[in-house]
């Protein structure tokens, strides 16, 4: 990007001559678009013009529709549409072009900074155009492109000596703190009656006549809207900040309409919009442009467009060192000085003392001098009507008004637009004109509604009544030329349905007979339902609401509170059952809400069956480690379970019955007691004798319900549990008829270790006696052993134990432990009643056994012969020299026989069923002495060799 193209991006000069014309005043007209990031000039635009005597070939590119280059003559009836790019490698812009044709043709200039929209046409000779930078242009129609002359801004630069000068332009001001050489009000309303209409335009008269008015006319149309306008200058050029960073506090005057018949706009408005960028956007109308100072009219004959006619205008800005251009900073997309910029700055010098201005403006910021030159060429045609679509509409509020979008697609409006529905204009009215109206974008991310995928503009009618309406749009170029109107119609959106309805439910219980088990209904359903206080915009009145409960249907008109019973479906006891509710909606027009669905639970008042249970006492676990029993008990069931606890104590309290020691008087068993307080259960009514230890309630698990709870171990007396269950609408039975269980923890005492005391008989038996009145058990073990719990159990009696060792010599230890009697679970003589209630497996269930003493010291006996075994016959001689034999316990003593009588020991070794030994050779014979294990010797026995 050069310099110059940078510039086109910061300040374009925009030129019309025009004669006749209804809706913009006689002469040469300039505008001038500044970008908001460059800020006010410091003082009026100087400005001159120039007719140049020499024309100049142009530099083109001639590229058909799908850009491939076309090689000159260029016969439009060939390539229908061309395109022209102008300009050389030097980058500096054409001001003026002129298009030599033969034929009936179109011409476009494109702007090439913006959008790429034409910015003027020509449809008949001389096709010729005007401004501050023309790259593009677009041809169509018929006939052979003969050439492209033009004159460029470099050429300007050339004739700067030529310059007639003409009134300077700027702000409605006099001399202010940001701004020298204000010239007051007279000279901008002179611009404003230089470029007046001559007509009422489309926003003040959408269907015509377009009645006549004169300059004065549109004074007062601006004059009305200096309210509006004069808090932003006074903020910008007379406050102390520098004028693009001030920002007005008050947006609105008083009295300010948005449209007709609305309410007025509040004055005190913050706004976050910097005041140089609101007058830049302000300026968007032609007659606040001339007012403001961007805009002028030159009183010259507007050149008829086949010469180069040459309008020049510059001033000095403050440029801010830092702010940037995309990658530029703005300091460096300023063209450097020429003859053509020293001379405006000279003119612009002379005209006003601009000393005490520049001195305020200091770094971060520099004074730089601005000139353009713009050729003014041929009339452009007016706008083309707009091309418009209308998406569908949107409700506002209540049931009257909706609001329309329209879209206007193609290129965006180069000025104001009119809107109109029929023959209502749609702008805000200030003083009884229409103040100017401007298109918007769609937003970014919206979907695009052109095949280009370009974004529309878009206005909006924000409350149309409601029925089928039509606008009229018609749009302006930036010097208040007005197009056509086009037109669009639309329907309006579619009725939204009404809000769903709210039900409010409420179960009336029905008074059932506890005894009676049959299907029954258990009560009526109350259903209200409220119209909403608020409804969706444009939806209409409800008429009618409709339930349907438990496929029963009613329709009632629509009221404040509208109420309806309706009976629930049968159920058994302690069942329930899901009532569906469906509510819905429908308007005047039968259109209707959404349904509104829910479940209503309805529970059968009557409670469930009690669980069946027994006088029988259940046991817990037997007291652990902690110094507590667990209890744990099952029953079948489907229901929900409250379980209470209470003790023999606190219930034989609630039913008279006087206990001695915790125990009937007379009877110590703890089933007698559990048997007579259960036998008592319906008396049990208050359930202030019991405690309830389930909260939440339990529930079941495939049928079967578990409970488990930790007791002391060391309880001595009966618990009593009580299971009451509970319907899911929360209605118990009688308590006095739910089942009770008695409850106890089985009894750790133990006896004292019993004596063992161990007597041999002369048959060889050992009777055994603990001296225990109960039941014993006997462990056997041959050797004495440090671990008696690892002798096995030989026998468990009472009384005593009569043991038969096997063999003589063999010792046998006898260790006993004993036991007291077990614990009945029912007192003696009563029958059992079957009960649900049980406990797991693994716990003591019926008679509860005790609790076995520690083991006793041991005691010894041994079975022993009146005498020595006899050897004679046991031991034989065999060949080898062997003596052998079966011998009884103990040891045997040998000797050998000389044939000299003498007796030689040989060996004295132990004895076994299986004995042998290998003595010398040569003995006349051997002999053998046993001494038994208790060292009693036997007789000695000869052995003779074979």
């Amino acid at each position: 990007m050069t310099a110059l193209k940078s510039l086109e991006a910061l300040l374009r000069l925009s030129t019309l001559g025009v004669r006749g014309d209804l809706d913009a005043g006689d002469g040469v007209h300039a505008a001038l678009s500044p970008h908001p990031i460059l800020g006010w000039p410091l003082h009026p635009f100087v400005c001159g013009v120039f007719e140049p005597e020499q024309l100049f070939d142009v530099p083109a590119q001639f590229l058909d529709p799908k850009g491939n280059r076309i090689a000159g003559p260029v016969d439009l009836d060939l390539h229908g549409q061309v395109d022209v790019i102008l300009g050389d490698d030097s980058g500096e812009p054409w001001i003026w072009v002129l298009v030599l044709v033969d034929g009936p043709s179109v011409v476009e200039a494109l702007d090439t900074v913006g959008s790429g929209r034409p910015f003027a046409r020509r449809s008949e000779e001389p096709y010729s155009f005007g401004a501050s930078a023309i790259r593009r242009l677009r041809l169509s129609g018929r006939g052979i492109v003969r050439n492209v002359m033009g004159f460029s801004a470099r050429h300007a630069i050339r004739e700067a000596e030529r310059i007639a000068w003409h009134r300077p332009f700027g702000l409605p001001i006099g001399d202010a703190p940001w701004y020298a050489g204000g010239m007051g009000e007279g000279p901008a309303f002179d611009r404003v009656e230089a470029g007046a209409p001559r007509r009422l335009g489309p926003p003040d008269e959408p269907l015509g006549p377009g009645t006549p008015v004169g300059p004065g006319d549109e004074s007062d149309r601006v004059r009305n809207l200096q309210p509006s306008i004069h808090p932003w200058i006074d903020t910008a050029f007379f406050g102390s900040e520098v004028p693009d960073q001030a920002i007005l506090k008050r947006v609105n005057p008083p009295g300010t309409l948005v449209v007709p018949g609305a309410h007025r706009v509040p004055r005190d408005t913050t706004s976050t919009t910097p005041c140089v960028q609101a007058l830049t956007i302000q300026a968007g109308d032609p007659g606040l442009a001339r007012y403001l100072g961007l805009a002028t009219v030159l009183p010259v004959e507007p050149p008829r467009g086949d010469r180069p006619f040459v309008v020049v205008v510059g001033a000095f800005f403050g440029i801010h060192r830092t702010k940037r251009l995309g990658p530029w900073r703005l300091r460096d997309v300023i063209p450097v000085d020429t003859p053509l910029s020293q001379v405006l700055a000279n003119r612009a010098a002379a005209e006003f003392d601009l000393t005490a201005v520049q001195d305020r403006y200091k770094s971060p910021r520099e004074i730089r001098f601005l000139p353009l030159a713009a050729g003014v060429g041929a009339t452009p045609d007016l706008p083309d009507a707009p091309s418009l679509s209308a998406p569908p509409g949107r409700w506002l509020g209540g049931e009257d008004t909706w609001q329309q979008q329209i879209l206007l697609h193609g290129a965006p409006p180069a000025g104001p637009v009119a809107l109109a529905r029929g023959a209502l204009s749609r702008h805000r009215f200030d003083g009884g004109r229409a103040v100017a109206l401007f298109a918007g974008r769609v937003p970014k991310g919206a979907p695009a509604t052109t095949m280009t995928g370009e974004r529309p503009s878009t206005l909006s009618d924000p409350a149309v009544p409601a029925e089928p309406a039509t606008w009229q749009v018609a749009q302006a170029d930036r010097f208040g030329r007005w197009s056509t109107p086009a037109a669009v119609s639309a329907s309006p959106p579619p009725r939204p349905a009404p809000r769903p309805p709210v039900p409010q439910h409420h179960v009336l219980a029905a008074a059932l007979d506890r005894a009676d088990t049959g299907p029954r209904s258990p009560g009526e359903i109350r259903v209200s339902v409220e119209l909403p206080a608020r409804t969706e915009a444009g939806a209409l009145p409800v008429a009618s609401l409709t339930l349907t409960v438990a496929g029963t249907s009613r329709t009632v008109a629509a009221q404040a509170e509208m109420v309806e019973f309706f009976d629930v479906p049968a159920t058994t006891p302690a069942s329930s059952v899901d009532v569906v509710v469906d509510a819905v909606f429908t308007d005047t027009a039968g259109v209707q809400s959404t349904v509104a669905s829910s479940v209503v639970t309805v529970h059968d008042p009557r409670p469930h069956p009690v669980v069946r249970t027994g006088p029988a006492l259940l046991w817990s676990g037997r007291r652990d480690a902690t110094g507590a029993g667990e209890l744990a008990l099952t029953w079948p069931g489907n229901a929900r379970y409250r379980v209470y606890l209470s003790t023999s104590d606190r219930l034989a309290a609630a039913l008279g019955i006087g206990l001695v020691g915790g125990r009937l008087p007379g009877d110590p068993l703890r089933a007698s007691l559990a048997g007579a307080i259960w036998a008592r259960r319906a008396e049990l009514r208050d359930k202030a004798d019991f405690s309830l230890v389930t909260d939440p309630p339990l529930s079941s698990a495939a049928g079967v319900v578990s409970w488990r709870h930790s007791v002391p171990g060391s309880l001595r007396g009966v618990l009593f549990v009580r299971i009451v269950p509970l319907t899911d609408g929360n209605v118990e039975p009688d308590f006095a008829e739910c089942g009770l269980v008695p409850v106890a923890v089985p009894h750790t005492e133990r006896p004292a270790p019993p004596t063992v005391r161990v007597t041999v008989a002369d048959d060889g038996s050992v009777a055994v006696d603990t001296g225990f009145d109960g039941e014993v058990r006997i462990r056997r073990a041959r050797v004495m052993t440090a671990e008696p719990r690892y002798v096995p159990v030989v026998a468990t009696v009472r009384g005593t134990w009569t043991d038969r060792p096997p063999a003589d010599y063999q010792r046998a230890t006898y260790w006993a432990e004993a036991r007291h009697d077990p614990e009945p679970a029912l007192p003696p003589g009563v029958l059992p009643i079957p009960s649900t209630v049980s406990t797991p497996a693994g716990v003591p269930a019926g008679d509860v056994e005790s609790v076995w003493s520690r083991t006793s010291l041991p005691a010894t006996a041994m079975r022993v012969p009146a005498s020595v075994p006899d050897l004679t016959g046991l031991l034989t001689f065999s060949p080898g020299d062997m003596i052998s034999g079966a011998l009884p316990p103990g040891s045997v003593q040998l000797w050998a026989e000389t044939p000299a009588g003498a007796l030689v020991d040989l060996a004295t070794l132990p004895t076994s069923p299986a004995f042998s030994h290998t003595v010398p050779p040569g003995a006349v014979r051997y002999h053998a002495q046993l001494t038994d294990p208790l060292g009693r010797k036997g007789n000695l026995v000869a052995v003779d060799p074979a």
